[in-house]
């Protein structure tokens, strides 16, 4: 055992030479001569000792094998020795949990984690992907010793890259999870840019996110590669990862989940965004979603804003064709929808009390909706004075939605607008039972009233036709110069769910749209009302007594709807005539709006007039066949009390075969006789086409008459 420490071949043969020599003894930490010679990297006395049969594999206290010991050493000659002529194995584990693998990889270099692993894929029965006690495998701990050594960088990056390819070649599993984590994330976390390329060039997944959070941190969230390179700055290996990431994308899903982590995904995010790409920027997942949509959902308008701010999509839909403010508003999330209002999202189609859902004070006060800048709106709500007195110096466009009843009665009662002299109206373009348009004029403002009325229909048809209660569609907007910045502003008031409109024009269209929505309900109803009574019409069958009033009622009620849409087509293209300022362009798309809702509707109501023609038509058939049927019933009484009538006025006659008075049985024999008689002549003449005979003879006497005609011809010719 001295000999071996001291390096003495010479000394150490002698030894051995003599008998009863046992090279397997152990010293007091348990290692063998074996052992030494391993640990000093003396490759004769392991030569020597290998051929005395000391034990190869026998470890330690610690279990440390003489293997270990060389490769700890960094003894290359001596592990290439152990593992190819002495038959050492690499599956043995140290008190530790670490195999000689697990030692190769932290020694960082290179070449000896190359020398073992090929040797582990050489045998079977051994595995590349044994755990040690924390849980790791030899390709993490090599990746992090990689950093520690000093020398692990020395040699060409072409010859480091072979090197990990043909390593890399021999692993089953490229995203295996090893202490939690996949690989690329330790590659990135220690941005070892040789293993990155590497990994990714074996189809390493990029967004593979760890099994668990960090230890040590809480509250934290799941890390993709990507993250794991921004938290150590390693920049370079971000912007590699950065490509088809969807870190965003689980970073704000993952703060959906657990919404105590939301600060450290903004901290994260603060570092990520920068490096991202707009493919990965706006990534969606299976329904659709971009990060986008989970922050909107989110308390804070912090992620909100990161995301915004660094160009993701704004007004992208997802499965079920919202964007990120529909779903905002939806949860009442009105930081998220102030941050995206500003930002410039396209203003959705959403009803004046979902978004008074939004006051805080819980007040449902008037909704306005100012322009800021070239895109963004500014959010408010209004209240008593302040809505009645909105806009009385505007400096920008801005948009006033208030509940229908109440902007009505306002319309109808207060002065149009506070800007203009005498808040009075001084000129009325039209005032009809179903349009008003009113206009008044002040040195610098102009304002204009529209109003659409559905007037009250009969008693009758409020009971049965609830919309067709009376209903107004109200809207006024001014348009106000500003000599100081030479332009103008315009401001609207509108119970319309509808986005702050470009023009006076597109708002005007805006509710001509509005209400050929209303009139398509309209017309569904009575399309809805004659498909009810077509049900009901083939669940009686002719039997319904009240069907016919049903119908002149309904066609009442479509010449009372075709009246009021008349009505709104002339009051509408009158107003549209009477606006001087508007484009020639925009004016005729209103006019083709109208026309458009003019001949839609029409074409409803005609459709719905032909299907109740068509169930008045069939009504009749019911009816004619029920009478049929009442004839046919009747006729057969006749039929059957014939016979008996004529019998019984037979045996009434006063003639001499009658003069000794016969029993009165005889009138039954007779009267028998009469109806089977007739029954059977019924039969004959319902089973025997007789008629056809009465055809066919006709037609055998008119080939005959033409036959005698032609020969007639003949002779005269």
């Amino acid at each position: 055992m001295l000999a071996v420490e001291k390096d003495n071949f010479h000394a150490a043969r002698k030894l051995l030479e003599l008998p009863g020599i046992d090279c397997n003894v152990t010293n007091g930490s348990g290692r063998t001569a074996m052992t030494l010679a391993a640990r000093e990297g003396s490759l004769p006395l392991v030569e020597l000792l290998h051929r005395r049969k000391a034990a190869v594999n026998k470890a330690d206290k610690n279990g440390d094998t003489p293997l270990v010991w060389a490769i700890r050493e960094l003894h290359f000659d001596i592990v290439k020795y152990l593992l190819d002529n002495a038959g050492a194995t690499t599956d043995q584990k140290n008190t530790g949990g670490q195999t000689p693998l697990h030692i190769a990889a932290e020694t960082g270099e290179l070449e000896m984690f190359h020398t073992v692993l090929m040797a582990v894929h050489g045998r079977s029965s051994e595995s590349d992907l044994c755990l040690n006690n924390e849980g790791r495998t030899c390709y993490s701990l090599f990746i992090e010793a990689r950093k520690r050594n000093s020398r692990a960088g020395f040699g060409s990056p072409y010859y480091e890259q072979y090197k990990f390819s043909e390593i890399l070649s021999k692993l089953s599993d490229i995203d295996v999870f090893d202490g939690g984590r996949s690989l690329l994330s330790w590659a990135a976390e220690y941005n070892d840019i040789v293993w990155l390329r590497a990994l990714l060039g074996r189809g390493a997944d990029r967004n593979q996110r760890d099994k668990m959070p960090p230890k040590g941190s809480r509250p934290s969230i799941r890390r993709t590669p990507v993250i794991w390179a921004l938290e150590k700055d390693n920049l370079e290996a971000a912007t590699l990862l950065a490509t088809h990431d969807i870190s965003v994308l689980s970073l704000v899903q993952e703060a959906k989940k657990r919404q105590e982590s939301v600060p450290e995904a903004c901290r994260l995010l603060q570092k990520l965004l920068p490096c991202l790409k707009d493919e990965s920027l706006n990534r969606i997942d299976d329904e659709g979603k971009t990060a986008l949509h989970y922050a909107a959902e989110l308390p804070g308008s912090e992620i909100t804003k990161l995301l915004t701010d660094h160009g993701i999509s704004i007004d992208g839909l997802d499965n079920d064709s919202k964007t990120a403010l529909q779903l905002a508003v939806e949860n009442k999330k009105l930081e998220n929808v102030t941050a995206l209002l500003r930002r410039g999202a396209a203003f959705p189609e959403i009803p004046l009390n979902i978004w008074q859902e939004l006051d805080p004070t819980g007040a449902r006060r008037c909704v306005r909706f100012t322009r800021t800048g070239l895109d963004g709106l500014e959010l408010a709500f209004l209240a008593g004075s302040e809505a009645r007195d909105w806009n009385t110096r505007p400096t920008s466009s801005s948009l006033l939605l208030c509940d229908p009843q109440s902007l009505s009665v306002q319309m109808e009662n207060a002065p149009i607008h506070p800007t203009v002299p005498g808040r009075t109206l001084n000129d009325i373009i039209t005032s009809t039972t179903y349009v008003r348009y009113q206009r008044a004029s002040g040195p610098d403002t102009t304002v204009n009233r529209l109003s659409v009325f559905f007037p009250p229909a009969k008693q009758s048809y409020r009971k049965k036709a609830q919309l067709l209660r009376p209903e107004t569609l109200a809207m006024e907007w001014a348009v106000t110069s500003s000599e100081t910045e030479n332009k103008a502003f315009y401001t609207y008031i509108s119970a319309l769910p509808q986005e702050l409109p470009a023009t006076p024009a597109s708002f005007c269209k805006q509710l001509i749209l509005n209400l050929r929505q209303k009139w398509e309900i309209r017309a569904q109803y009575v399309r809805d009302h004659i498909a009810e009574l077509r049900q009901s019409q083939i669940r009686r069958k002719g039997r319904n007594q009240t069907i016919i009033n049903h119908l002149a009622q309904h066609s009442e009620l479509r010449g009372t709807l075709r009246e009021y849409l008349s009505g709104h087509v002339q009051g509408l293209q009158t107003m549209i005539t009477a606006q001087k300022k508007f484009p020639g362009s925009e004016k005729q798309e209103l006019f083709e709006a109208v026309h458009c809702l003019d001949q839609t509707i029409k074409s409803q109501l005609d459709d719905s007039e032909r299907a109740a023609q068509e169930v008045l038509q069939l009504e009749l058939a019911w009816v004619s066949i029920s009478e049929a049927a009442s004839v046919k019933r009747l006729s057969w009484m006749t039929i059957i009390f014939l016979p008996l009538m004529f019998s019984s006025s037979l045996f009434g006659m006063n003639i001499d075969l009658l003069k000794d008075n016969p029993d009165w049985t005889w009138y039954l024999v007779f009267s028998a006789v009469s109806v089977l008689i007739t029954i059977c002549l019924w039969t004959l003449l319902k089973y025997i086409p007789i008629e056809t005979w009465r055809k066919s003879d006709l037609i055998a006497r008119n080939k005959f008459s033409d036959h005698n005609v032609s020969l007639e011809t003949g002779k005269s010719g």
